[in-house]
Protein backbone atom coordinates (compact mmCIF):
# COMPACT_ATOMS: atom_id res chain seq x y z
CA UNK A 1 0.00 0.00 0.00
CA UNK A 2 1.13 3.59 -0.44
CA UNK A 3 1.99 6.07 2.27
CA UNK A 4 -1.00 8.21 1.38
CA UNK A 5 -4.61 7.31 1.93
CA UNK A 6 -5.73 8.03 -1.65
CA UNK A 7 -7.71 4.89 -2.34
CA UNK A 8 -10.97 6.45 -3.46
CA UNK A 9 -11.73 6.70 -7.16
CA UNK A 10 -12.73 10.12 -8.49
CA UNK A 11 -15.76 9.09 -10.56
CA UNK A 12 -17.14 11.74 -12.89
CA UNK A 13 -20.87 12.43 -13.18
CA UNK A 14 -22.05 15.42 -15.18
CA UNK A 15 -18.61 17.01 -14.89
CA UNK A 16 -18.44 16.67 -11.10
CA UNK A 17 -16.09 14.26 -9.31
CA UNK A 18 -17.35 11.99 -6.56
CA UNK A 19 -14.95 9.92 -4.44
CA UNK A 20 -15.86 6.22 -4.33
CA UNK A 21 -15.88 3.87 -2.43
CA UNK A 22 -16.03 5.08 1.16
CA UNK A 23 -14.88 1.71 2.50
CA UNK A 24 -12.79 -1.04 0.95
CA UNK A 25 -11.75 -4.55 1.90
CA UNK A 26 -8.50 -4.77 -0.08
CA UNK A 27 -6.23 -1.92 -1.04
CA UNK A 28 -2.89 -2.17 -2.75
CA UNK A 29 -0.56 -0.13 -4.93
CA UNK A 30 0.49 -3.35 -6.69
CA UNK A 31 -1.44 -3.48 -9.96
CA UNK A 32 -0.66 -7.15 -10.47
CA UNK A 33 -2.05 -8.04 -7.02
CA UNK A 34 -5.22 -6.06 -7.79
CA UNK A 35 -5.54 -7.74 -11.20
CA UNK A 36 -5.19 -11.20 -9.68
CA UNK A 37 -7.76 -10.39 -6.99
CA UNK A 38 -10.23 -9.23 -9.65
CA UNK A 39 -9.56 -12.31 -11.79
CA UNK A 40 -10.28 -14.47 -8.74
CA UNK A 41 -13.66 -12.76 -8.34
CA UNK A 42 -12.67 -10.70 -5.31
CA UNK A 43 -13.88 -7.31 -6.47
CA UNK A 44 -13.29 -4.65 -9.07
CA UNK A 45 -10.21 -2.63 -9.93
CA UNK A 46 -9.30 0.66 -11.55
CA UNK A 47 -6.26 0.21 -13.79
CA UNK A 48 -5.01 1.69 -17.05
CA UNK A 49 -6.65 -0.20 -19.90
CA UNK A 50 -3.39 -1.28 -21.49
CA UNK A 51 -2.50 -3.20 -18.29
CA UNK A 52 -5.64 -5.33 -18.47
CA UNK A 53 -6.27 -5.27 -22.24
CA UNK A 54 -5.51 -8.96 -22.73
CA UNK A 55 -7.86 -9.95 -19.89
CA UNK A 56 -10.59 -7.78 -21.41
CA UNK A 57 -10.08 -9.28 -24.89
CA UNK A 58 -10.15 -12.82 -23.46
CA UNK A 59 -13.32 -12.10 -21.46
CA UNK A 60 -11.63 -12.76 -18.12
CA UNK A 61 -12.49 -9.20 -17.05
CA UNK A 62 -15.30 -6.88 -18.14
CA UNK A 63 -15.59 -3.12 -17.91
CA UNK A 64 -17.89 -1.51 -15.34
CA UNK A 65 -18.86 2.08 -14.59
CA UNK A 66 -17.85 3.20 -18.10
CA UNK A 67 -20.03 6.30 -17.80
CA UNK A 68 -18.18 7.40 -14.66
CA UNK A 69 -14.52 6.96 -15.58
CA UNK A 70 -12.13 9.51 -14.09
CA UNK A 71 -10.43 12.03 -16.33
CA UNK A 72 -7.36 10.76 -18.13
CA UNK A 73 -3.99 11.62 -16.65
CA UNK A 74 -0.65 11.87 -18.42
CA UNK A 75 1.99 9.20 -18.01
CA UNK A 76 5.59 10.34 -18.17
CA UNK A 77 8.61 8.28 -19.08
CA UNK A 78 11.63 9.85 -17.39
CA UNK A 79 15.15 8.58 -17.95
CA UNK A 80 18.71 9.84 -17.98
CA UNK A 81 19.86 10.46 -21.52
CA UNK A 82 23.21 8.79 -22.22
CA UNK A 83 25.86 9.85 -24.71
CA UNK A 84 25.61 6.50 -26.45
CA UNK A 85 22.33 4.73 -27.08
CA UNK A 86 21.40 1.92 -24.73
CA UNK A 87 19.66 -0.81 -26.76
CA UNK A 88 17.65 -2.12 -23.77
CA UNK A 89 16.39 1.35 -22.92
CA UNK A 90 15.56 2.14 -26.55
CA UNK A 91 13.64 -1.14 -26.86
CA UNK A 92 11.75 -0.43 -23.63
CA UNK A 93 10.79 3.09 -24.76
CA UNK A 94 9.55 1.77 -28.13
CA UNK A 95 7.54 -0.95 -26.34
CA UNK A 96 5.89 1.54 -23.96
CA UNK A 97 5.07 3.98 -26.75
CA UNK A 98 3.61 1.19 -28.88
CA UNK A 99 1.45 -0.29 -26.10
CA UNK A 100 0.55 2.79 -24.06
CA UNK A 101 0.32 5.35 -26.83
Amino acid sequence: STWTNRFTWPLLDAGKEYPWPEHWVLKSNDGQALRLAALAGNGILLQPEFLVAEDLRAGRLVTLLDDFLPATRPVNLVYLRQRSALPKLDAFIRYILRHAG
